[in-house]
């Protein structure tokens, strides 16, 4: 894929660079930009905003909306905001089956209790004796009480099932907030995943800061300079991010997560749930790392034009990672080259770089 790129490089050079003239060296030297290796650089990405004190809500089953709270509702921790069912008249099989369970609990407690008293007065009129028979009579009653015992508890470990799976009827809040959207109304059909809402907590989180995370491929991740902040700009404002994690391991599909904190007195700014662009700082301390488009493709490979005694002088390349519009340059320059951006220049040339 690199070799390809660097073909197309190529062609355009051959394209549009002049040859150099023979009285190029009786001309003024010619200004032109310059990359210089010590310039801090970044790659922009896209990255997701999670608000720790607002929370998406989505349906965890499928069935029809048959309650929903209003926007701008005030819900205490583990209020109903969402409530499905199998049928536009509100019922369903899950809370069938769950007051079906409950009620064998109650049954189960009853016949319990009731076996209890009975078999204790059973054990009371066997012979006190070490005889056979009233050995067995009293291992009869002691295993007769574990039965109901056994009973009892697998009616109330059904009835946790059932309400298990009737809860995922019911979308709850996970702390005490407001509503802030409602994305259904009642009969619609809604299927898991879907989202249904908006809860913004009363009070932020502070034990979970809010953050931007963006997923970018190996390369990169391995380039970023944790030490710098990253960049965003929201309603024309920028603000900066600190980068508190990048991810060892790959998660979603295959790239690596940049977690980035969002200061505290800037998080009203951010939607959450919505992409800003972020600008991810590459590490130059580490690697030497250079604009794409001023590589050429020559007869001995990946070049560069830099700036030596007043002239452009082609360098060979070895080149590693390409990180967006950027390359990691592992052999052919010093950490003074001066690299010329523009491309119409051709070797020997009187140059100097534009003042910054």
């Amino acid at each position: 894929m690199l070799a390809v790129m660097f073909a197309v490089i190529f062609i355009g050079n051959k394209m549009r660079t002049p040859v150099a003239s023979e009285t190029s060296t009786n001309q003024e030297q010619r200004s032109v930009e310059v990359y210089n290796l010590q310039d801090e650089i970044s790659a922009p990405v896209l990255a997701e905003v999670e608000r720790a004190d607002t929370i998406t809500l989505v349906a965890t089953a499928s069935g029809i909306v048959t309650r929903t709270l209003a926007e701008g509702a005030y819900v205490f921790h583990g209020g109903e905001i969402v409530r499905l069912a199998d049928t536009y008249g509100g019922s369903s099989q899950a809370a069938a089956a769950a007051a079906i369970a409950a009620r064998n609990v109650e049954y189960q407690n009853e016949a319990y209790d009731l076996n209890k008293s009975i078999l204790e007065k059973q054990k009371d009129q066997i012979n006190k004796t070490d005889s056979d028979e009233a050995k067995i009579a009293r291992k009869q009653i002691s295993l007769q009480k574990r039965a109901a015992e056994f009973g009892l508890d697998s009616a109330k470990l059904e009835a946790v099932r059932a309400n298990a799976a009737s809860a995922i009827y019911s979308t709850v809040a996970p702390f005490t907030g407001i509503v802030q959207e409602v994305s259904v109304r009642i009969g619609d059909s809604v299927v898991p995943g879907q989202r249904i809402g908006v809860l913004k907590a009363e009070d932020t989180k502070a034990n979970s800061p809010s953050q931007i995370v963006a997923y970018v491929g190996q390369d990169r991740a391995a380039h970023i300079d944790v030490n710098v902040s990253a960049l965003t700009r929201v309603n024309g404002q920028s603000i900066e991010l600190k980068i508190v994690h990048i991810a060892k391991a790959p998660s979603r599909g295959g790239a690596y997560a940049v977690t980035m904190s969002i200061p505290p007195q800037d998080v009203e700014s951010f939607v959450n749930g919505s992409f800003v662009e972020v600008q991810l700082p590459l590490d130059t301390a580490e690697n030497f790392i250079i604009p794409l488009d001023a590589v050429r493709y020559g007869a001995g490979g990946a070049e560069v034009y830099v700036i030596e005694d007043g002239k452009s002088v082609a360098k060979n390349l070895q080149l590693g990672d390409v990180i967006g519009s950027f390359v990691v340059v592992q052999e052919g320059l010093s950490p003074q080259a001066q690299i010329i951006l523009d491309r119409t220049i051709a070797e020997g040339e009187a140059l100097q770089a534009n003042a910054q």
